[in-house]
């Protein structure tokens, strides 16, 4: 644990440096450090409870289970293409998820447990917005869906305290939504 203290102290890593699961389950307070490109990978920061921020600018994808259960409060990448599922799943600390770059999908349970989250900014470029993608965000009390939303998943709001959805589909006809029965 102190090895890994004193590396983020010494060197303030950049995402390459921790593509190997590294802190998986340990305190990391915060990285800043965003001049590296590419990916963040499986389970990076998982666990991480008490990293409270980390540097994005310049990471395009976000793979699955990247941050899940961690301790971030707040997210923005503003070169990001790419969110996968599971990605921040139970953030309980994430109040607020800012520019999210050019995503087109939001993967199933994205967000889902983040209990904390208020606000959410998604990006114009997004098509779809996957299954439980915010389940279980309690906070989260309304939500502006871009106009190229086209899909939105199954129980994508599920148990969340969503009451306002403000929404703006296309010309080319009506989003594709759930079946009936199951909540959106």
């Amino acid at each position: 644990m102190e090895q890994i203290r004193e590396l983020i102290k010494s060197r303030k890593p950049n995402i390459d440096d921790l593509r190997l699961k590294y802190f998986t389950n340990y305190t990391v307070v915060s990285s800043t450090n965003s001049s590296s490109t590419g990916w963040v990978s499986w389970g990076d920061f998982q666990g991480c409870s008490e990293l409270k921020s980390i540097g994005l600018d310049n990471i395009t994808t976000i793979q699955a289970y990247r941050f899940e259960n961690s301790g971030l409060e707040t997210v923005s990448a503003p070169v990001l293409t790419s969110i996968g599922e599971h990605a921040f799943e139970r953030c309980t600390n994430l109040y607020q998820v800012g520019n999210l770059g050019k995503i087109t999908t939001l993967g199933s349970y994205a967000f889902s447990g983040c209990s904390s989250l208020k606000k959410v900014v998604l990006p114009e470029t997004l098509t779809q917005i996957s299954q439980n993608a915010f389940d279980g965000c309690t906070e989260l009390k309304e939500i502006v869906i871009p106009k190229n939303v086209s899909t939105l998943g199954e129980g994508a709001f599920n148990n969340s305290g969503v009451t306002t959805i403000y929404w703006n589909w296309t010309n080319s006809g009506a989003p594709t939504l759930p079946q009936t029965g199951t909540p959106a």
